[in-house]
């Protein structure tokens, strides 16, 4: 078997609920050594997050902590303080998304992590950055939603601003977190020497509103509210049919003559108010009219496959047991099953990407709190006494 392309890396991550243990689970997956660090006695937050639970394992916490050891270490007692010392001073990764006065107060910012080690890379995550006025105010994902302006252009035209169905500010964080971490391991490689890295929610929302902050930065306009339409460039929306929704996207002037033709309007071809992609959406409310009339007499999968077969881009807006039941979800391997050693079978989305040499990604179940304390206390050189010691004093 291959070795894994992370092998023999590891990391550290005293994670919260999202982003960092998301951070944390994508280089688990990739094969590296990830000791989750919680809180006894309750852990990470996000094992209480219910109502539903693989087996007693809460399900939000299952999604985001795979393939990870865990640990308990209580840092209001000085000998978990001296075990995460130890611990960080043979680690590669140090991951957490915590404040910085949090972080700081328990002994563990950069500058006390660097001491300890100089080859670490630090990641720290939280809401609006770790250097401006605001970096130890607290935020969640819809805060940075909002704070980000991708609110304001999400929702109907009138009514009030939506946040995103997906938490997309803390996953996006997450992943440029482990995209940052890689290259600053990259760069140690060069330098010999370990550095910070830190984002933010913040800068991760508003990085997905990158083309509409260029159209403001080139115009002054502030994006609005579209619902699902695009701003320029019809059709690109979710149009209903009998007996559902389709997405649709007409982005050329191909696309547009072979859409016009699978839906036996052809005769909109040549119709001056349509002829290209501005007058399609200089006459947005006259073309819908005619699509949406056109779209009532078909379902959804009527259309999506004359519009397939026109090489159209569209879908289904589909549920998730549509979702995985596709075949072709079944055939990409969207959908992990496996088996938790208390809980019994348990499922995951995949990770969305796929590598030749290493298709085993999920190697570990999420642990239960303090699992691998022994495990993890043995191999920083502990003894059973001292192990004994920890439990009584209330460190581990």
């Amino acid at each position: 078997m291959n070795p894994a392309p992370l092998d023999g890396l590891r990391v550290v991550e005293m994670g919260r609920v999202m982003a960092a243990p998301f951070c944390g689970q994508m280089l688990g997956d990739m094969g590296a050594d990830v000791i989750k660090v919680e809180m006894p006695p309750g852990g990470d937050e996000s094992r209480s997050y219910g109502p539903h639970n693989f087996g007693g394992v809460g399900y939000y916490f299952a999604s985001l902590n795979r393939n990870k050891r865990g640990l308990s270490l209580n840092l209001k007692e000085d000998g978990a303080k001296e075990i995460l010392r130890r611990l960080l001073r043979d680690a590669d990764v140090f991951i957490h998304n915590s404040l910085p006065r949090a972080v700081d107060g328990l002994g563990f910012s950069y500058e006390h992590a660097r001491d300890i080690n100089p080859r670490l890379v630090y990641c720290s995550i939280n809401g609006y950055g770790a250097r401006g006025p605001n970096k130890n105010t607290p935020a969640l994902d819809m805060i940075a939603q909002a704070g980000s302006g991708l609110m304001s252009v999400t929702g109907p035209p009138e009514g009030p601003p939506f946040r995103s169905g997906a938490p997309v500010a803390d996953l996006t964080a997450g992943m440029y977190s482990a995209y940052a971490i890689l290259g600053a391991l990259r760069q140690r490689d060069l330098t010999g020497r370990g550095q910070q890295v830190d984002t933010s929610l913040l800068e991760a929302a508003t990085s997905l509103m990158t083309y509409m902050a260029s159209h403001h930065f080139i115009t002054g306009d502030n994006p609005r509210r579209m619902g699902n339409a695009h701003p320029s460039i019809v059709p690109y929306d979710t149009y209903p049919t009998a007996d559902g929704w389709v997405a649709i996207a007409v982005v050329n002037a191909g696309t547009w003559r072979r859409f016009c033709g699978a839906l036996g309007l052809g005769h909109l071809v040549g119709d001056e108010r349509f002829a290209a992609i501005p007058d399609r959406a200089g006459n947005r409310a006259a073309l819908d009219d005619v699509l949406v009339e056109r779209f009532a007499t078909m379902t959804s999968k009527d259309l999506v496959l004359a519009l397939r077969g026109a090489d159209v881009p569209c879908e289904a807006v589909r549920t998730l047991d549509q979702v995985f039941a596709d075949d072709n979800s079944v055939a990409i391997g969207l959908r992990a099953d496996f088996e938790h050693p208390k809980a019994g079978p348990m499922s995951a989305v995949n990770t969305p990407y796929h590598l030749a040499d290493w298709p085993d990604t999920i190697q570990k179940p999420p642990p239960a709190l303090g699992e691998h304390n022994a495990e993890i206390l043995r191999d920083l050189g502990y003894s059973v006494d001292e192990i004994a010691s920890f439990r009584t004093s209330g460190a581990i």
